[in-house]
């Protein structure tokens, strides 16, 4: 990315970043520390400069010092701001140029490989309409629009929750269904099988680097084995193969984003505040090759059930244990989250019948060894949430999902 930027604000005098991502500071400390521009000037957060009018704004304000309204030549500020514009808007301040395209989006090209298959798959025009852009900026305008229909939305618990009631707040409640996230927990009795429970556990914690809403984040294990499950899933994370994930022998590659990174590092050091220990992992990896990707240790830690981060989604290869006196401790506390999306746990007959009986979650998986809260396959497990992690408590590829994007009309007619 530095290389990129570099090449396409070679000759500027200036370079402004700004775009649907907040510009980690490796990337600005670069720009500025390679000699070649007067001033770097990165938008600080996400929001809804996320566009090149953005970029005109932000520079305006933050490198002129000016607060009035921004006349570029004619052209009014608004949502169609295009990149011919912009240069005026740029030549009006007076500096050189280099406006750096940015997708606001760090899986929008997922996204766009989606709306390709169902095109090619003859879908009719219109029917599937991809509108790439960020959501603070593309979808408030969605959202607030009456011609909206419905929602469907996945992501975060705070995104979710702020689209049902926006949903609701109309002429009348427009259907909003919301996937929200998981603060996935798994409970081990000392009737489980504990090396079954650890391969569960490690798949579910640490594959795809923890970055699923179904990732295992939280172990309450029963204090008399919690010792040895501790030692082997230490053993099992220090074992894992990390390296580009497109080799077969690397079983982890890297996590997301610069600004994942430095949400693990904060994570790290806010496990041991409150009396967390980390046990293995905590650190970054910068060892060649890994030193030029976002890639981490899979970290296994100790806290008392008190810690924060408990209740904390931090989509991340972070597990963390607490030792519990029964399975009913471990069963409360699994349920205090006010998420409920996934649960496992490993233990005998008995302690599996007052697992289901009492465990708040729409997903849950019995004694696992391919994943303690993670694997559901499409087409065969229907996949549910439950409490904060829906807003529909219905299971996706169950009987009753397809009927929540329908509406009924009863007729009468009468001849």
């Amino acid at each position: 990315l530095e290389q990129y930027v570099m090449a396409l604000a070679d000759g500027a005098e200036n370079v402004c970043l700004a775009g649907g991502v907040a510009w980690n500071a490796l990337l600005v400390a670069a720009l500025e520390n390679s000699g070649r521009f007067q001033g770097v000037f990165a938008q600080p957060a996400a929001g809804n400069a996320g566009t090149a009018l953005g970029a005109a704004l932000y520079v305006w304000h933050h490198v002129l010092g000016e607060t009035k309204r921004l006349d570029a030549g004619g052209y009014a500020l608004g949502p169609g701001f295009e990149a011919a514009q912009i240069k005026q808007v740029f030549e009006n301040c007076k500096l050189r140029f280099s406006l750096l395209p940015t997708v606001p989006s760090i899986t929008g090209a997922a996204v766009r490989l989606l709306a390709d298959l169902l095109r090619d798959a003859g879908y009719p025009p219109g029917v599937f309409n991809m509108v790439a852009g960020s959501g603070a900026v593309v979808g408030n305008a969605l959202i607030d629009d009456p011609r909206i229909a419905g929602v469907t939305f996945t992501g975060s618990y705070e995104v979710g929750m702020d689209l049902s009631r926006r949903m609701a707040a109309g002429p009348w409640v427009r259907p909003c269904i919301t996937e929200m996230g998981g603060k996935n927990a798994v409970v081990v009795t000392a009737n489980g099988d504990l090396e079954r429970a650890a391969t569960g556990i490690a798949r579910s914690a640490f594959g795809l680097g923890g970055q699923k809403c179904s990732a295992a984040s939280r172990v309450y294990v029963e204090a008399s084995v919690a010792e040895a499950l501790t030692a082997r899933l230490v053993a099992a994370a220090q074992a894992i193969r990390i390296g580009d994930p497109t080799q077969r022998e690397h079983w982890l590659g890297p996590v997301v984003s610069a600004r994942a990174v430095a949400k693990y590092e904060d994570y790290v050091r806010r496990l041991a505040l409150d009396g967390g220990t980390v046990l293995c992992g905590g650190t970054r990896l910068t060892d060649t090759p890994l030193a030029q990707g976002c890639y981490v240790a899979p970290t296994v830690a100790t806290a008392p059930a008190a810690h924060p981060l408990y209740a904390e989604e931090m989509f991340l290869p972070i597990l963390m244990i607490c030792p519990v006196r029964d399975l009913a401790e471990g069963v409360a506390l699994a349920n205090a989250s006010p998420l409920g999306l996934t649960a496992g746990v490993y233990g005998s007959e008995a302690d599996v019948a007052y697992f289901l009986e009492h465990i708040e979650a729409g997903t849950v998986y019995v004694n696992r060894p391919q994943g303690a809260t993670t694997g559901a396959w499409p087409g065969y497990q229907a996949f549910a949430g439950w409490k904060g992690s829906t807003s529909t408590g219905k299971a996706i590829g169950s009987f009753y999902y397809l009927p929540l994007y329908l509406r009924e009309q009863s007729q009468t007619v009468v001849e």
